[in-house]
C-alpha cells in the first residue's frame, strides 16, 4: 500500500512539472544589452541630404543649410549613436521624388539601400502635395519598411501641416513605431540660418547665404535638435515600457516613468524638468494585440488550473499547482498550505523545478512567438 501511494505521489510530480512547463511557454524573455554597431537608414528629403545644386547657391552634398557635412543631422546622429555602439553607421538617402509622386513604387526606390540595415528613420513629408493620398502612401511606406529592418521610427514634419501631422501620427500608431514631433525646432530661436551665415562647400571653401529656399532649412543647431530628438528615441524602446530612457550627449541617462508624463518635450536645454531630448507620444500608438503578452502569466495559470483538473487533481490541488504562473515558488507553497493541499511536496520540487527548466525552455519559446528581425531588437538597460 505504501508503495502504490508513493508512485501515486511521483506521477502526481511529474505531472506537475509537465504543467508548469508548458505553462513557462508564455513568458516572455528580457533582452540583452547589444554594443554592436547599429546601421540605420534615413529616408528623407532635402533637410536629409541635398545634392550639390549652384542655382539655389548650395554648395555642399549633405543635409541642406548644415554649415558642413559633419553638422546635418544624420551625421551627428551617427555621431552620437556610436558613442555606445562604436562603428555604427548612418545613411542618408533621398527620396524627394516620392513626396512629389506618391505612386511611385516603394522597392524600387529604397529597396537596395534597406538590405542589412537595423533602423529605418523615416524623416520627411515636407515636399508632399496630395494631402488626400499621403495618409495611405505613409502607411505603405511604414509598412514597407517594417519588413526590411528590425525597427522603424518616424518624425514629423519640420514645417507644420496638420493634416500630413495627423497622417503621420495615425501610420505610427496603427503600425506600433515611435513618432517624433520636430516642427516645434522650427519655432525655436536659432534653429534656421540667416542671410550672411557661412556655409562650407564640398572642398571646403566658405560662402556666405542669400537665398530664401536655404534659409528655410535647419542649420547648424536645427539639425543638432533634429540628431538628439532621434537619438533620445533610438535609446530607448517604443514607449511601451515602464519608464523611457533618455540617453545625453553628455553621457548620462535620465528615465521617466510613462505613468507620470503624457509626453516628453523636446527643449536644447535636455535634461532639466519637463524639457528633455525628445518628444514622444506616450499614451498612444502600440499594437493593442501585444497586451496578450502581458496577460501571459494570468493565462498560464488558468491554463495550469483546468489542465490539473483534467488530469484528476482536485480543485484546491489544482489552484494550488497553478499559482505558480503569478510569481515564483514560495508563492506556490503559501498558497497550497492555506488550501491545505495534499500535494505541499510535490508542489516545492516541481516549482522549484520548473524554475530551473526556464532558461532551458524559454529559448524555444521565443521562436515560436518572435521573427528573427524582432529578437535582434536590442533592448537598452540603463539603472533607474
Amino acid at each position: 500500500m505504501k508503495r502504490t501511494i508513493n508512485i501515486s505521489i511521483f506521477k502526481k510530480m511529474a505531472g506537475v512539472i509537465a504543467i508548469l512547463a508548458v505553462a513557462s511557454v508564455a513568458v516572455p524573455a528580457t533582452a540583452q544589452n547589444g554594443t554592436e554597431a547599429l546601421k540605420v537608414l534615413c529616408l528623407g528629403n532635402s533637410i536629409t541630404k541635398h545634392a550639390y545644386a549652384p542655382s539655389v547657391e548650395w554648395y555642399g552634398n549633405w543635409g541642406m543649410a548644415a554649415s558642413k557635412a559633419e553638422n546635418d543631422y544624420c551625421h551627428v546622429l551617427q555621431t552620437m549613436l556610436s558613442a555606445y555602439r562604436p562603428g555604427s553607421r548612418v545613411t542618408p538617402l533621398n527620396i524627394a521624388d516620392w513626396e512629389r509622386n506618391l505612386s511611385l513604387d516603394i522597392d524600387s526606390l529604397i529597396g537596395k539601400n534597406v538590405v542589412g540595415k537595423d533602423i529605418v528613420v523615416i524623416r520627411l513629408g515636407e515636399n508632399v502635395s496630395d494631402k488626400n493620398a499621403f495618409p495611405d502612401a505613409i502607411l505603405r511606406l511604414v509598412r514597407y519598411c517594417k519588413t526590411k529592418a528590425a525597427r522603424v521610427v518616424i518624425t514629423g514634419c519640420y514645417w507644420y501641416d496638420a493634416e500630413k501631422e495627423t497622417a503621420i501620427k495615425t501610420a505610427a500608431r496603427t503600425e506600433g513605431i515611435a513618432y517624433i514631433p520636430i516642427s516645434q525646432i522650427y519655432s525655436q530661436s536659432g534653429s534656421q540660418p540667416k542671410v550672411g551665415d557661412v556655409l562650407y562647400d564640398i572642398n571646403g571653401k566658405a560662402y556666405t547665404i542669400s537665398k530664401d529656399f536655404i534659409l528655410m532649412h535647419p542649420g547648424d543647431k536645427g539639425m543638432l535638435k533634429i540628431a538628439k530628438a532621434i537619438y533620445a528615441v533610438l535609446g530607448s524602446s517604443d514607449g511601451w515600457t515602464q519608464k523611457v530612457n533618455v540617453h545625453k550627449t553628455s553621457g548620462t541617462t535620465e528615465s521617466f516613468s510613462t505613468a507620470s508624463i503624457s509626453e516628453i518635450n523636446f527643449a536644447e536645454n535636455a535634461g532639466t524638468t519637463g524639457h528633455v531630448a525628445a518628444l514622444l507620444e506616450l499614451k498612444a500608438g502600440g499594437k493593442p494585440i501585444l497586451f496578450l503578452f502581458g496577460a501571459a502569466a494570468q493565462f498560464g495559470i488558468f491554463a495550469a488550473l483546468l489542465f490539473a483538473v483534467i488530469l484528476g487533481f482536485d480543485l484546491k490541488d489544482a489552484a494550488s499547482i497553478a499559482i505558480i504562473g503569478a510569481a515564483d515558488g514560495p508563492t506556490s507553497l503559501l498558497v497550497s498550505q492555506i488550501l491545505h493541499s495534499n500535494y505541499i511536496g510535490a508542489i516545492a520540487v516541481a516549482a522549484y523545478s520548473y524554475m530551473a527548466l526556464v532558461p532551458i525552455v524559454q529559448p524555444f519559446a521565443i521562436k515560436m512567438v518572435t521573427t528573427k528581425k524582432e529578437r535582434k531588437i536590442a533592448m537598452h538597460y540603463s539603472p533607474a
